[in-house]
């Protein structure tokens, strides 16, 4: 792995266990159980925000009929918050499968090495 400056290094500023179930990811956040979306573009949530590493999204009650009630009991699994595009945009993630983690991370980013 070739290292880079200081100041433009991208470093991960947290860690997070998954779950997977069902194909979803589900992460733990301050005792909600938060589902990464990639597909949906909006957040969704019964509180008003999530906010995670210093970046908050507003979240929409449901989606054309979806809330978080329906979700839990859709893939058997308690979900507080749907994490979609609308805050995953804000800054990079990884999963790394093998060894069950997420990560987020903020700073400068490069798409022509590894973080």
């Amino acid at each position: 792995m070739t290292t880079t400056k200081q100041s433009t290094e991208r470093k991960p500023e947290g860690a997070w266990p998954i779950n997977r179930v069902d194909d979803h990811i589900i992460f733990e956040s301050g005792r909600k159980n938060v589902l990464v979306d990639t597909g949906s573009h909006i957040s969704l949530g019964k509180q008003k925000t999530f906010s995670l590493l210093g970046k908050s999204v507003r979240l929409q009650p449901d989606i054309q009929g979806l809330t978080m009630e329906r979700l839990s009991e859709f893939i058997h699994y308690r979900i507080d918050v749907l994490l979609g595009g609308d805050f995953l945009g804000l800054m990079p993630f990884t999963i790394d499968f093998s060894g069950n983690t997420l990560r987020f991370m903020i700073g400068r980013f490069s798409s022509r090495g590894r973080p």
